[in-house]
């Protein structure tokens, strides 16, 4: 049988609660390759877990002006929190 495509897997709500933790933890955008030694999934997964997060609107990718303006290489894969930092939020799944 065989494995369903990308698109119809939904990544495990305990990694994506794991990634919204660390972002509740920083007070500054995230670069991908941490989050992803953190959550312990590839790049690739890890990267599709954002993009689900980007798709609900929890986070967002930085422009490529904010990317500038706060020092990061333009080519870099950078994420910000969307909504309020919380304290609660920070320790979630881990």
């Amino acid at each position: 049988m065989a494995s369903p495509s990308r698109a119809s897997r939904k990544p495990p709500q305990e990694a994506l609660g794991k990634i919204i933790s660390c972002f509740n933890r920083s007070y500054h955008p995230i670069y991908l390759g941490p989050v992803a030694v953190e959550v312990g999934w590839s790049l690739a997964q890890t990267q599709e877990m954002f993009d689900v997060l980007v798709d609900r609107g929890s986070i967002h990718a930085l422009t490529s002006e904010e990317k500038i303006e706060q020092k990061f290489p333009e080519l870099a894969n950078v994420y910000s929190l969307t909504e309020k930092r919380s304290i609660s939020k920070a320790h979630l799944l881990i």
